[in-house]
């Protein structure tokens, strides 16, 4: 996975309060977000996790 381009977001006091990020890198994120949620989901259930090739 490429590194976030992200920017901070600062209070007046220059404290971080929260960082932006591209769409992009947010529907990546988010995608890969869903794709754990319903692995997980899934192995719940019962279905077999899939084996590495390594």
């Amino acid at each position: 996975m490429c590194p976030l381009q992200k920017t901070y977001v600062l209070e007046e006091n220059q404290q971080p309060i929260a960082v932006q990020i591209s769409i992009e890198d947010f529907q990546r994120l988010e995608a890969m977000i869903e794709e754990y949620g319903l692995m997980d989901a899934m192995i719940a259930k019962g279905f077999p996790r899939r084996k590495s090739l390594g």
